[in-house]
């Protein structure tokens, strides 16, 4: 018998063992191979407005789902290669070379791995369609969809997941070099290092935990002297140490706090229960840690983009206030005013003259206004006619040499960047000093140019130097539904106004859909790579416990015949193993309610029904890993009873 044949048998034999790491390689290997599908489909980036978006977030995507398949699937393979470890111990007793028992689980992983990429290549041809469908849906775009094949995405799965592959054999090869045949056969007594509560640590644990959070929600970003990119890698630091310390020292500490409770340790089958969880978290602490952190990305990541794309109404509505902002004369406003008005759904709610200077200034001095935009200048008598439109009411009075800016999309809407700042008029040589700063968009934004209102009497000064230029603002009703008005005034407008220098034209539906394509984007890859990292980290526990309960079939029996009842066997499992799962799973969720609501704060946006909605989902899949855990591993033990 040929290794070849001998690794079919060992795959046919261990098929149950596997078929979970199976089927989420074949995952990993679909939702990759699509994503590379989508990147590489010009049909699909053709018809969209942020090619470049498109293209790059598919990209980073797949980087992520790299690496975080790659480690996966090797740790993965460690589990399966120490579970093994007694019948390689066996081939080794029987005379069999140890390079040979390598070159056989070479082969074992090459045809597990062949078939896991045959099977998500084939389900990922017929699934990027319906992927392509869900993306253009959540993006906004209407295009008809076919079945495409994309052999670049083809070879570039193959050879990445064939690389995967041959590292995670060399990985098995040094697993078993570094045992000798007796540690072979006492493989399901060792364990991960052993852990013991220590007071500093535990303390330490909470403190840093405690200054993560600190860090993340304090709004002024003072907290010790730290400010952008070293106060996220400190904020992050700290989560993630103090995650390890708490739960590899306070939570054992609660654990033995229970233990001296004689009444209720002595009760029932808790006696049993408690040790073994005491055990369990003590050797599962490093796993326990990372599926903490990688839920809490994922549950923030999920929540993030699931707000954005929830609240894309309210944002477009903020960002773009007027429908059309449209540069020309009487002659050009009437034209347009005839085009909505062949439209009876989008009645005008208003329109407005609207005069402006467009003046050539220093902006230097602010730091966040390029000097290519086109600066603008609104009196103050037209700003109260546009404030009248939009039924805001204002108490304004400005000195002659006095401006006020806008909210221009800072993420921080709590921030003023423009207060007291100067700029430069180079036209008239005079400087404007910014009084004040308002908390809404005057104008569309994305358009390029900076608004600025002034006094009457320094817009009067300025405009004898430059002529006035005239804009009309209107305002429909059901603009969000507006594309086929809004594309017949982009081909009457864009060729006349983009042939004046300086052009001001201005579209709301334009922008409303970009910001659709954008956060339907980030929607698709965020839920997708959610999932994945959730069936990676399901795993994980569920290979882990499986591998326990292999170790622990001896204990278990031993305990039925000192006479445990099987029914308090299993409720002692599954409150053990439930545990397991529901530490990483609460301590994720708490982190990442932090991090949502200091991003809340930041953006002003509330995020709690998108990130209920995000943990409802979250928790629903975990669950699942539960139960699915919690048979098999009975099922283990039953079948050492029989």
């Amino acid at each position: 018998m040929t290794l070849t044949d001998i690794a079919k048998k060992n795959i046919r034999k261990n098929l149950k063992d596997y078929y979970l790491y199976v089927n989420s390689m074949i995952i990993s290997i679909l939702i990759f191979f699509t994503f590379k599908s989508l990147q590489y489909n010009q049909n699909l980036l053709d018809s969209l407005g942020t090619v470049d978006k498109v293209e790059s977030a598919l990209n980073a995507a797949s980087f992520v789902l790299i690496l975080f398949a790659a480690v996966f699937i090797f740790y993965s393979n460690a589990f399966f290669t120490r579970k093994r470890k007694k019948e390689i111990g066996l081939y080794a007793l029987f005379g069999m070379p140890k390079e040979r028992i390598a070159v056989l689980l070479f082969f074992e992983n090459l045809i597990i791995g062949s078939i896991a990429l045959f099977i998500g290549i084939i389900g990922g041809i017929f699934l990027s369609k319906l992927f392509t469908m869900i993306i253009l849906k959540l993006m906004g775009v209407k295009v008809i969809v076919g079945l495409s094949f994309s052999l670049r995405a083809l070879i570039f799965t193959s050879v990445l997941f064939l690389i995967i592959t041959l590292i995670s054999s060399v990985q098995s090869y040094r697993l078993i070099y570094r045992f000798s045949l007796s540690e072979l056969f006492q493989a399901d007594r060792k364990g991960e290092r052993v852990l013991f509560p220590s007071v500093i640590k535990s303390v330490l644990g909470v403190l840093l935990i405690s200054i993560g959070y600190w860090l993340v929600l304090d709004s002024d970003a003072t907290a010790l002297g730290l400010t952008g990119g070293a106060k996220i890698l400190v904020c992050v630091i700290s989560l993630i140490v103090g995650t390890y310390l708490f739960l590899s020292t306070t939570v054992l500490f609660f654990l033995q706090i229970l233990k001296k409770e004689k009444g209720t340790y002595y009760r029932g089958s808790n006696l049993i229960s408690i040790s073994q969880i005491l055990y369990r978290i003590k050797s599962n602490v490093v796993m326990l840690t990372i599926i903490t952190i990688l839920s809490t990305f994922t549950l923030f990541a999920m929540s993030t983009s699931y707000n954005l794309y929830y609240q894309t109404n309210k944002i477009s509505d903020e960002q773009f206030p007027v429908s059309y902002v449209i540069k020309g004369n009487e002659e050009t406003k009437n034209e347009i005013k005839n085009l909505i008005n062949s439209y009876p759904q989008h009645k005008v709610l208003y329109e407005l003259k609207m005069e402006y200077l467009s003046v050539k200034a220093d902006v230097s001095k602010i730091g966040r206004v390029p000097e290519w935009f086109q600066t603008i200048l609104i009196s103050e008598k037209t700003f109260k006619n546009m404030l009248d439109a939009r039924d805001i009411h204002m108490d304004l009075k400005l000195d002659n040499n006095d401006a006020i800016a806008f909210y221009d999309g800072n993420l921080d809407v709590h921030a003023d960047p423009y207060t007291n700042k100067n700029v430069k008029i180079i036209d008239n040589g005079e400087n404007l000093k910014i009084k004040a700063y308002k908390s809404f968009t005057l104008l569309n934004q994305g358009q390029y140019f900076f608004p600025l209102v002034v006094s009457n009497d320094f817009y009067s000064s300025v405009e004898k130097e430059i002529p006035a230029s005239t804009a009309f603002l209107f305002k429909i009703k059901n603009q969000k539904d507006s594309e086929s008005l809004s594309e017949k005034i982009d081909a009457r407008m864009l060729e006349k106004t983009l042939s004046e220098e300086p052009y001001l034209y201005s579209n709301f539906f334009n922008g409303y859909q970009k910001l659709k394509e954008t956060y339907g984007l980030l929607i698709f890859l965020s839920g997708f790579l959610g999932l994945v990292f959730l069936l990676a980290t399901g795993s994980m526990i569920f290979f882990k416990q499986l591998t326990e309960a292999n170790a622990d079939q001896d204990r278990f029996v031993i305990m039925t015949k000192l006479g445990m009842k099987p029914k308090d066997l299993r409720k002692s499992i599954r409150l053990q193993i439930l545990l397991v799962f529901l530490l990483p799973l609460v301590i994720a969720i708490l982190h990442s309610a932090v991090l949502i609501n200091a991003l809340s704060n930041f953006i002003g946006m509330s995020a709690t029904i998108p990130f209920l909605t995000s943990v409802c989902a979250y928790v629903a899949i975990y669950f699942g890993y539960y139960v699915l855990t919690v048979q098999n591993y009975l099922k283990i033990l039953q079948q050492r009873r029989n």
